[in-house]
């Protein structure tokens, strides 16, 4: 009789975040401007005003999906620099002199989670 066991794995090796980029009222940016490139460099900026140019060395960040229109994207970042690149976006409060901050609404070890967001869920009579 053969013995199966079940291994699960309990640690992921990615987080991926679902963020998005607001500025202020008095500090309008034009959205044709700000580009995946541009997005991405207001990512490493805010990193490395943060943890400095070793700390960002140590986090890679990837834009899976950006979204110009909403200034949204979904971020994918090894779970060993979840938790700095979290830090560094909640405390980001300019980009080019503008006044600005990064919102988080959506975190998960898996991105199919990032496809329903049970806050928006409208349900059906």
């Amino acid at each position: 009789m053969q013995i199966f066991e079940r291994k699960v794995q309990t640690k992921s090796s990615f987080f991926y975040l679902r963020v998005s980029l607001e500025f202020a009222p008095e500090d309008p940016l034009q959205r044709e401007c700000l580009t995946d490139v541009y997005f991405k460099q207001a990512i490493d900026n805010s990193v490395r005003q943060l943890f400095g140019d070793v700390g960002m060395a140590s986090i890679s960040v990837d834009i899976l999906k950006y979204n110009q229109d909403e200034l949204s994207a979904i971020l994918r970042v090894p779970s060993s620099g979840f938790s700095k690149l979290w830090c560094a976006l909640t405390l980001m409060s300019s980009y080019s002199k503008k006044r600005c901050v990064f919102r988080v609404h959506q975190v998960s070890p898996y991105l199919m989670a990032l496809s329903v967001n049970s806050r928006e869920f409208v349900h059906s009579q």
